[in-house]
């Protein structure tokens, strides 16, 4: 009887690994696709991308759909990934039915959805733009709805820390063609790391640059807390110094400031003793010192062009201006302020509002998540979504003691959408994701942890 028990044991791991390596196959072939596409030239529809993430989910466990999902945050330029998002929640519910649990967070979802489509009645809207808009916070509500209890937090870090690596190398190799492999040819001028092929517009793997250094950020808060779980191996320090190589190209200021917000949650988190709190101090010194030595000595240019931009008489980059423009908008009329003029092509619809009057600088879309919310669902969006955010907080495994640890990847999020958007930003809205996982990851007792 033991030795059956043994043997079904065994077979179940044997099945186990067997569904895992048919899991990492079909990121890989997905990724494989992508660099076809856009290195070799290879006319491949995205739409093929699509199909591989929909064929993987179909073999997928409960991790292996939620880290598919989450590592669309770094390919979300390179395919449609808000319809595998959808593929994905409707494959989870069928497979895993009696996971899924109606929840009050469901209702701040709700609510910011009616909230949207009331304002199609007085500005340009469409049904189906509504719905893909919502897809990043419909994916996160889901998540809710199950609160995973069991998570294999380390592959889930490490599928979108490997994700991201390959998404920039593709961009990396792209600029590397045109300029005939000289790298320091890429950086002429005030070009920064992010777009790969400017004459590609849709799924050509181009990014904005700071978007791309919240990327690298979000892929490296990962890999860190895997190390306060004591979780790591030498392969996550590989791949933080790799991330941090490319967020230092983009020459994001944003970048630099949330790195070392992370480091900072970093050294605060999980080490109660005075010999553990230096051990993570000198971690850390240690790591900054190998990651300032690779970027001078190796990327010189970089070097030059990134202390130039924190030498500009504006160090907000024309974003004070714009932050203003939006505030005199906001206060213009009470209805500004209280409705807003809704999601969809917000920027026409806040410029045609103003056409005529005195405008110093380039009109560009909000750079603030709060004035984005504002100028888009005024006040009442703005506290639905601090409804929703609370739900994220308050949703979790029972019995679950929270630490620093746990937060840093919200933190990141919410201090890096204040340079940039949110509502409207697809990727920052899926990281959200992201971030509610890891408030539901146990990183001290291992209680909810799934071995792989």
């Amino acid at each position: 009887m033991i030795n059956t028990n043994v043997r079904e044991i065994q077979q179940n791991k044997s099945a186990n690994r067997f569904l895992r390596a048919l899991f990492y196959f079909g990121m890989a072939l997905m990724i494989a696709s992508i660099f076809a596409r856009n290195i070799l030239d290879i006319s491949i529809p995205v739409i093929v991308v699509l199909a591989i993430g929909a064929l993987t989910a179909l073999i997928a466990t409960r991790d292996e759909i939620i880290a598919l999902c989450i590592a669309c945050i770094p390919m979300s330029a390179a395919f449609q990934y808000k319809y595998l998002i959808v593929v994905c929640i409707v494959v989870y519910i069928v497979k895993f039915s009696r996971d899924v649990h109606i929840t009050p967070a469901i209702f701040p979802l709700l609510f910011m959805m009616v909230w949207e489509f009331i304002h199609g009645f007085f500005y340009p809207f469409s049904i189906i733009e509504s719905f893909r808009g919502f897809a990043e916070i419909i994916f996160c509500t889901f998540l809710m709805m199950i609160v995973p209890k069991k998570i294999d937090y380390r592959m889930i870090c490490r599928v979108l820390a490997i994700s991201s690596v390959c998404m920039m190398m593709i961009v990396l190799l792209n600029l590397l063609q045109q300029t005939n492999y000289n790298f320091e040819e890429i950086f002429v001028g005030t070009y920064r790391f992010g777009v790969g092929d400017e004459t590609v517009k849709n799924y050509g793997v181009n990014y904005n640059s700071n978007g791309l250094g919240f990327i690298a950020n979000l892929a490296i808060a990962g890999l860190l807390q895997l190390i306060v779980a004591k979780k790591h191996n030498i392969f996550d320090y590989l791949l933080i110094i790799v991330l941090f190589a490319f967020g230092v190209m983009t020459m994001s200021r944003t970048f630099l400031v949330c790195f070392v917000l992370i480091l900072v949650m970093f050294a605060m988190s999980g080490v109660p003793t005075l010999t553990g709190k230096i051990k993570r101090i000198l971690l850390i010194a240690l790591m900054l010192a190998l990651l300032i030595a690779l970027v001078v000595n190796l990327m010189p240019t970089v070097y030059e062009m990134y202390t130039k931009r924190f030498k500009v008489e504006d160090v907000t980059n024309g974003r004070s201006s714009l932050f203003a423009f939006y505030l005199e908008h906001l206060t213009s009329n009470p209805k500004s302020f209280l409705f807003g003029v809704g999601r969809q092509d917000y920027l026409d619809i806040v410029y045609s509002m103003h056409i005529g009057e005195s405008w110093g600088g380039e009109v560009n879309v909000c750079h603030n998540a709060i004035q984005e919310i504002l100028v888009c669902w005024g006040l009442p969006g703005l506290i639905l979504f601090a409804w929703f955010i609370i739900e994220m907080i308050r949703k979790k495994p029972s019995g679950l003691k929270r630490g620093i640890v746990n937060y840093i990847p919200l933190v990141l999020i919410l201090v890096a959408v204040q340079a940039g958007q949110l509502i409207t930003g697809g990727e920052k809205l899926l990281a959200l994701s992201f971030a509610y996982v890891s408030l539901c990851y146990d990183f001290f007792g291992g209680k909810n942890e799934k071995n792989s």
